[in-house]
C-alpha cells in the first residue's frame, strides 16, 4: 500500500472539493486519482515507477507513471524549463507567464 503525502485537513478538503475525489483515500488504495486530472488505472507500486523520485511524487498527486510524464515534460523550446499542461514554467521565478531576463549559460 502506498501512503499518501500528510496534508492539512483544509487543504484535503479543498481538493476533493475542486476535483470530486479524495486523494489520500486514491493513493492509498493504490490507484492513480481519476480524471480530468489522472487515469484512474490501479497500479503495481512494485513496478510502476521508473525512479524514486516517480514515486515520490505518486504520494503527493497521485498520478501514475503515465500520467506524471504526460504533465511534467521538458519543453524542447526551452531545455531549462519545464512544460505543465502546455504551459513553459520559468525555471528562475517559477512562474509560466514572466517578465525575467535569461540567465545566462
Amino acid at each position: 500500500m502506498a501512503n499518501a503525502t500528510e496534508k492539512s485537513g483544509e487543504i484535503e478538503q479543498v481538493l476533493e472539493d475542486m476535483f470530486g475525489f479524495n486523494r489520500k483515500e486514491t493513493i492509498n488504495e493504490n490507484k492513480c486519482v481519476p480524471a480530468p486530472i489522472g487515469c484512474g488505472k490501479d497500479i503495481d507500486l512494485s513496478s510502476e515507477f521508473t525512479d524514486e523520485l516517480s514515486r515520490k511524487e505518486y504520494s503527493i498527486s497521485g498520478l501514475c507513471q503515465t500520467c506524471q510524464n504526460s504533465i511534467f515534460t521538458t519543453s524542447p523550446e526551452d531545455e531549462e524549463g519545464i512544460t505543465i499542461a502546455s504551459e513553459t514554467i520559468c525555471p528562475d521565478c517559477e512562474e509560466a507567464e514572466c517578465l525575467c531576463v535569461p540567465t545566462a549559460s
